[in-house]
């Protein structure tokens, strides 16, 4: 929770995203984060959790 936490205020004070942020997590680690990107996009499918399954390709 702290990572998305992180990226969601990093990305804000950016500006370049909303206040969410999204983590995948396997096996008890983390192997990707995202932000919204839905604003900078203008791409209602840029939220947090898909920019965060983005990251894994």
């Amino acid at each position: 929770m702290e990572a998305t936490l992180r990226e969601a205020c990093v990305r804000v004070a950016a500006g370049d995203g909303g206040p969410f942020g999204a983590a995948i997590v396997k096996d008890g680690k983390i192997v990707a984060v995202g932000h919204n990107m839905v604003l900078i996009n203008i791409d209602p499918t840029c939220d947090a959790e898909m920019t965060a399954i983005a990251m894994l390709r």
